[in-house]
């Protein structure tokens, strides 16, 4: 075992996606706990390489270096560099309908029984030093995470009125988040529908939804974008098109070349080529 990620700060639910940033130093974690969190394995992959080998950096090296037989300890890194619950986070949705949030039921004793419903961001991916992520409210969210100096200047301009309230994260963890756009698509609201964008150009993106319909985007075709746009109205700007198979929930899409692969619950594979 290299290393583990988990601890105090880390995730408290299972989890259900994991993605890496293209340069190998760093990857996005969604989990049960509907936090989406991003862990460093170098020492410092925001800002330029410390000199000195940290923890996960040597425990990598001895991976590679060590004789058959050799044990070392593996490394515990317990604390992201950035976490947030606030993106797939609706106004109204805790005790709403199921369709729009998944509902959780803890019987903890015989006579109590405890309800919960929130969002579970279901599927995470890097697009470059930005996060495409999803959950039951069939959108699919574009998002910035606020990190570095110039980051935090851009976001006080856009949110100048920004009052935090997350008092869920660790202050010494970062936990603001700019919107970018989001991409629509109705009938979505299934738990565990993944969408599909190849790395590490990420040009295209691709979702299904539980009545057997795709939708394909032009990932970055959105730059004119109204400030007075509602972010989470209907957004179809940078649509390619629309693909249809048998009707089953497609649960996976994914993208090779001029190929759309999609898998669907009813055991069905559908590949379709573009032309041209």
């Amino acid at each position: 075992m290299i290393a583990i990620f988990a601890g105090h700060n880390a995730h408290r639910g299972e989890v259900l996606s994991l993605s890496w940033h293209y340069s190998g130093t760093k990857f996005a974690s969604s989990a049960f706990d509907n936090t989406i969190k991003l862990w460093n394995v170098s020492d410092n992959p925001i800002s330029e390489q410390s000199e000195k080998e940290g923890s996960i950096q040597a425990a990598i090296r001895r991976s590679f270096d060590m004789d058959h037989g050799d044990k070392f300890k593996t490394a515990i890194e317990q604390t992201p560099y950035f976490s947030t619950d606030s993106i797939h986070e609706l106004p109204g949705c805790v005790g709403t309908n199921n369709a729009a949030c998944v509902s959780l039921v803890l019987q903890v004793s015989f006579a109590h029984i405890i309800l919960f419903s929130f969002p579970l961001p279901d599927c995470v991916q890097f697009v470059g030093d930005l996060i495409l992520s999803k959950s039951v409210q069939n959108v699919v969210v574009l998002w910035k995470p606020v990190v570095t100096n110039e980051d935090f200047a851009t976001f006080n301009t856009i949110y100048p009125n920004y009052i935090n309230e997350n008092r869920k994260n660790n202050d010494r963890i970062k936990s603001k988040v700019i919107f970018l756009r989001d991409f629509t698509v109705d009938n979505c609201d299934n738990w565990f529908i993944r969408f599909g964008s190849p790395s590490p150009y990420n040009e295209i993106l691709a979702l299904g939804n539980h009545e057997g319909e795709i939708k394909v985007w032009e990932l970055m075709g959105n730059e004119d974008d109204d400030e007075d746009q509602d972010y989470f109205g209907d957004n179809n700007e940078g649509l390619l098109c629309k693909l249809k198979t048998g009707g089953s929930t497609t649960r996976m899409v994914a993208i090779a070349g001029k190929c759309l692969v999609a898998v669907c619950d009813d055991s069905s594979v559908w590949v379709f080529e573009a032309i041209g």
